[in-house]
C-alpha cells in the first residue's frame, strides 16, 4: 500500500525565458525559472518579503509548448512532482538538486497583464497526456545535466 504522494504545485513569474536543450533520444527538455514571492507583515508591523527562485523541468510535448508560449516575466501555473537529482561538482564533491518535474501549466498572464490568450484546447490535452509521458520518460531524470 503507498500512502504517499508527491505533488508540487508553484505559481509564479518566469525570471528568464525558457531554457531548451534536446536531450537523449531526441527528446526535449525545457527548463524555467520560476519566482515566487511571499509578503506578510510581522508582529512590530514591519513589512517584510521573501523571495524563492525555483527550477522547473518539462518533457516532451508539454516542453514544446512551454518553449513556444512562455516568455520572461509571464505569471504561470505549473502542477508536477518533486525531483531529487544528485552529480558531481567540479571539485569531486557529490551535490544534492531537487526541482520540478513538471506534467501540467496554464499561463494565467501574458507580459500586457490580461489574461493569456494562448492556444487553450492544446494545453489542455497536453495536460491531459503530459502524465503519462513524463512517467514513461523517468528514466531521463537520472541523467546528468549539470557541470562534470
Amino acid at each position: 500500500m503507498s500512502g504517499s504522494i508527491n505533488l508540487n504545485i508553484r505559481l509564479g513569474y518566469l525570471d528568464a525565458d525558457p531554457e531548451v536543450r534536446h536531450i537523449a533520444f531526441n527528446k526535449l527538455m525545457v527548463t524555467i525559472k520560476l519566482v515566487t514571492h511571499e509578503e506578510w507583515t510581522d508582529q512590530s508591523g514591519q513589512r517584510q518579503q521573501h523571495t524563492e527562485w525555483h527550477t522547473i523541468k518539462v518533457y516532451n510535448k508539454l516542453a514544446e509548448l512551454c518553449a513556444r508560449y512562455l516568455r520572461k516575466g509571464y505569471l504561470v501555473y505549473f502542477e508536477g512532482r518533486n525531483h531529487t537529482r544528485k552529480y558531481r561538482a567540479r571539485n569531486g564533491e557529490m551535490r544534492y538538486v531537487t526541482e520540478m518535474v513538471a506534467h501540467s501549466m496554464r499561463i494565467i498572464q501574458g507580459k500586457n497583464k490580461s489574461s493569456s490568450g494562448m492556444c487553450e484546447q492544446e494545453a489542455v490535452l497536453c495536460q491531459k497526456g503530459s502524465e503519462e509521458v513524463v512517467s514513461q520518460q523517468d528514466y531521463l531524470m537520472d541523467l546528468h545535466f549539470g557541470p562534470s
